[in-house]
């Protein structure tokens, strides 16, 4: 047999690897699930948090049925600042409000709106419809200059008519703060659902399809 010339020239064939190189041992899938849970362990513990609004006191940045993902590291190089939304921990419960002073700010309630520093506070970006002009200090503050101590925040829900925050329980101390409220990756219109007879069921449904991943 001649030569072969360059266009019928055979190319060597890589070796076969043996099948055992290539098998899937039986241990690896639950090896595979043990990790897929500790990582998903440590991201609830140390990075991201779940959990939901059962309340209309931050509508409309938040309403009643919006499922929450927490940023537990949004304060970990620096603290919270006004206007983040943030949840923090009290009394076996988890809250979400805006931050509205921070510590060393002199704030007060005057005329049904919100003075920090001196200067009246412009919140219509984010407060609720007719809220705008009724901020009310109510018998914690009052009408008094106050100023936020060290570590502590002065909170406030942005249905301002409907809110029960700083003005009713205090302020927050820094300690008590989880993270910043990073994601809707839920939402139920929980109203609608409540008409429905809160049959689970029904929810998908109900669901705020525009709000999911906000």
């Amino acid at each position: 047999m001649g030569p072969l010339d360059g266009h019928d020239r055979v190319e060597p064939q890589p070796e076969a690897v043996p099948d055992g190189g290539r098998r899937v041992r039986w241990w690896h899938y639950p090896a595979a699930l043990l990790i897929a849970v500790a990582v998903a362990l440590l991201l609830r513990a140390f990075v991201f948090q779940a959990s939901w609004v059962p309340t209309a006191s931050m509508h409309p940045t938040l309403l009643r049925g919006d499922f929450i993902i927490i940023n537990r590291l949004s304060f970990l190089a620096g603290e919270p600042e006004r206007g983040d939304v943030i949840v923090f921990h009290r009394d076996g419960n988890d809250y979400v409000k805006r931050v509205a002073a921070v510590p060393g700010e002199s704030f007060r309630f005057q005329d049904g709106h919100l003075w920090v520093e001196g200067e009246r506070i412009d919140e219509r970006a984010y407060i609720a419809p007719g809220a705008w002009g009724h901020t009310r200090g109510h018998e914690l503050y009052g009408e008094e200059l106050h100023r936020v101590p060290p570590e502590r925040y002065l909170v406030l829900g942005d249905n301002r008519l409907f809110s029960r925050d700083s003005r009713f329980f205090g302020l927050v101390d820094r300690g008590e703060i989880i993270g910043s409220a990073f994601l809707i990756y839920l939402s139920v219109d929980l109203g609608e659902l409540e008409k429905a007879g809160l049959n689970w069921w029904s929810a998908p449904w109900h669901l705020r399809l525009d709000r999911i991943l906000d």
